[in-house]
């Protein structure tokens, strides 16, 4: 397993849109800056944060830079004609579909972790914010928390490139996964993986209210239904498929 994450990363290393797509992590927090102005946010700091980490970056922008990711990591595989050749060495197909999580966990943490340092780093600069310990902990915390719990979410997403030789079907569906995520927040939290991350994440930030209390039990079961669903699924269909 650790060999075929070692060969991800050199297989990412020749992609330069990989880092195209850490430029995103300055969007919400330039934009922050911009709505923000030279406001002083010293004693409103979850106001600034709420913006620039737990808003939109959350719910739609990191959503879908994970879904074309994802299906970047797959679909390489296709154009190059390389499954074949795993297939002869022989490689466990569920193996390998593992290692391409852990890869496109990777990615989530480091998008995170520089979403953060360029929002603490603004947020010092011009909003005059505080960077204590707890603060450091807390978004520490919020990092492996939104990291782990968007990855899986994102295994659906994961799991139909996995079965589609063209990424067309798995960007389009990226796009739907994310918006119906982002409006069955508002309905019903519990039915879908995003939605339920979403909640799992905003239940101890301050100024946060959802129309619904939030039940964590019932989030990690709407989650971990979704991922043992699309497991059996996927378990089936490779074991059918022909390679």
């Amino acid at each position: 397993m650790l060999n075929l994450v070692k060969v991800e990363f050199l297989k990412l290393k020749r992609k330069k849109i990989v880092s195209m797509m850490f430029l995103a992590t300055l969007l919400m927090p330039m934009l922050a800056t911009i709505y923000f102005g030279n406001i002083d946010l010293s004693d409103n700091v979850m106001k600034y944060f709420k913006w620039t980490i737990f808003s939109y970056n959350l719910w739609l922008i990191l959503p879908i830079i994970l879904g074309i990711f994802s299906t970047m990591i797959v679909s390489v595989e296709y154009e190059n004609d390389t499954f074949k050749t795993l297939w002869i060495v022989p490689i466990q197909k569920m193996k390998l579909l593992i290692s391409k999580f852990i890869m496109m966990l990777i990615f989530t943490l480091v998008f995170m972790s520089l979403s953060i340092l360029v929002t603490l780093f603004l947020g010092k600069l011009i909003h005059h914010i505080e960077i204590d310990y707890s603060l450091c902990i807390y978004l520490i915390r919020k990092c492996f928390e939104i990291s782990g719990l968007l990855s899986v979410s994102m295994f659906p997403i994961l799991s139909i490139a996995f079965l589609t030789k063209k990424y067309i079907l798995p960007i389009c569906l990226t796009i739907i996964y994310a918006f119906s995520g982002f409006l069955i927040l508002t309905v019903n939290m519990y039915v879908h993986p995003l939605s339920s991350t979403t909640a799992i994440v905003v239940r101890d930030i301050p100024g946060i209210v959802l129309n619904q209390d939030i039940n964590i039990v019932y989030s990690l079961l709407c989650i971990g239904g979704w991922l043992v669903v699309f497991t059996i699924v996927i378990k089936l269909l490779l074991k059918r498929r022909e390679w």
